[in-house]
């Protein structure tokens, strides 16, 4: 069932990356977007030497909440190591703040936030490695269109940039 699993997401990043390449969207980002905009499936790829395709589900709640789900793909960094899959989801409530949310963390994790600002909706995650340095993660979704949005992402370890990448995606048609 694993390698059935693998081999339909290998598929999807592999239309992902077909889909995007050289395909960019639009310049200039709307004004301003609501959380139901950024609703529905997204695929995508980063502009990064190493090659990463992701997909990208956000379920908006009729309570103001949203789950946010998203899997990504790349090669291995040493000759020969395959295919490296990463996933996440997060399930996020609305707070009393308007275009806030917190989110319930996997164990993992010390917390994480989402925030809706013109056309950007930024989800933070913090947390600690494994030796207990804080870890920070951003991923700023930044709509540019009803089907085109961009990634910008960062990693930061004990303050310190640990990595950053950048991503265009396409809306899946439903």
């Amino acid at each position: 069932m694993a390698f059935k699993r693998r081999a339909v997401l290998v598929g999807i990043m592999a239309a992902a990356l077909a889909g995007c390449a050289g395909k960019g969207p639009a310049n200039t980002p709307v004004a301003e977007a609501k959380i139901d905009d950024f609703a529905g499936s997204w695929i995508g790829s980063s502009q990064e030497e190493t090659q990463r395709a992701a997909a990208v589900i956000l379920e908006a709640h009729a309570d103001g909440g949203f789950r946010l789900f998203w899997r990504n793909v790349q090669a291995g960094e040493k000759p020969g190591e395959g295919l490296e899959f990463r996933e996440r989801e997060l399930a996020f409530k609305a707070s009393t703040r308007p275009n806030f949310w917190t989110a319930t963390v996997p164990a993992d994790r010390a917390y994480a936030t989402a925030s809706l600002a013109g056309p950007t909706l930024t989800v933070e995650v913090v947390g600690t490695t494994q030796d207990g340095k804080v870890e920070r993660q951003l991923y700023r979704r930044t709509l540019v269109d009803g089907t085109h949005l961009k990634l910008a992402y960062t990693r930061e370890v004990a303050g310190q940039p640990a990595s950053t990448i950048e991503g265009e995606f396409i809306r899946k048609p439903a």
